[in-house]
């Protein structure tokens, strides 16, 4: 796994919401900036990925202000997307669940580049997600506080 990023913006400590998106679409690229500026991001490493990550990672460090969040590149377990997302999430859990932020756990992860299938929906409802929207890039899971 690879860290960058400067940490979220105010806006997390003025909002309810704790959004982490997980990306397992290898194309996903140079879309990575405009989603980097609502959630934080865990991405799978692609050529593509890891160039817009790299590039973001260089913007933050000439303007620091820069309103982006966490971005993180994962490796592809190389079997399908579904199990790129499962073989992630407890790390995402891990560093966005209440362990982590005991005041503002993780409540919604927004999964890009694969449909919420039994599999995935399975896993993040043992971690407390109970309600789900499927949405065109893939879908969003909702934890109630």
């Amino acid at each position: 796994m690879t860290r960058g990023g400067n940490g979220g913006t105010s806006a997390d400590a003025q909002s309810n919401e704790h959004i982490v998106a997980v990306v397992v679409d290898p194309t996903f690229g140079e879309r990575l900036w405009d989603l980097a500026l609502t959630s934080h991001v865990w991405i799978v490493k692609s050529p593509d990925n890891e160039e817009a990550a790299q590039a973001l990672w260089r913007s933050e460090h000439d303007d620091p202000a820069a309103p982006r969040k966490d971005v993180t590149l994962f490796n592809a377990t190389g079997e399908s997307p579904d199990s790129d997302f499962l073989s992630i999430i407890d790390d995402v859990e891990l560093h966005h669940g209440e362990d982590s932020y005991p005041d503002s756990p993780v409540n919604v992860i927004e999964v890009i580049g694969t449909p919420l299938a039994d599999a995935v929906r399975d896993s993040l409802a043992t971690l407390g997600f109970e309600r789900f929207e499927p949405s065109a890039s893939g879908g969003v899971a909702f934890r109630d506080e």
